[in-house]
């Protein structure tokens, strides 16, 4: 069981995977690589809350996150255009994803 230390606490992560529902927990690892988990944190000029936010949006990101999961051989051409959806929202659409946000 992993645990996670928040300002407020101890978070559980068998309890984050519950809130999120098995899809959405199985597709995070690849959400948080696909946004930045290294040396580069995030889009340029957009936060991990932009990024959720949009994925909040575009549903059907879940299941081609879910998808690459299985490392496929080929990536068909309707996985490619959800991720290009998913990078180019935030910049197109700019005030409705980050307002309110900290970056």
């Amino acid at each position: 069981m992993g645990v996670f230390w928040h300002e407020e606490g101890f978070l559980l992560a068998h309890e984050i995977a519950r809130a999120l529902g098995p899809e959405k927990a199985q597709a995070l690892p690849r959400f948080h690589a696909l946004t930045g988990c290294d040396m580069v944190s995030c889009f340029a000029g957009h936060g991990k809350r932009t990024a959720w936010a949009v994925w909040t949006a575009l549903p059907e990101l879940t299941q081609t996150l879910t998808f690459l999961s299985t490392a496929p051989d080929h990536i068909d051409e309707d996985a490619m255009h959800t991720i290009d959806r998913f990078i180019i929202l935030p910049y197109k659409h700019h005030n409705r994803y980050s307002k309110g946000t900290s970056q």
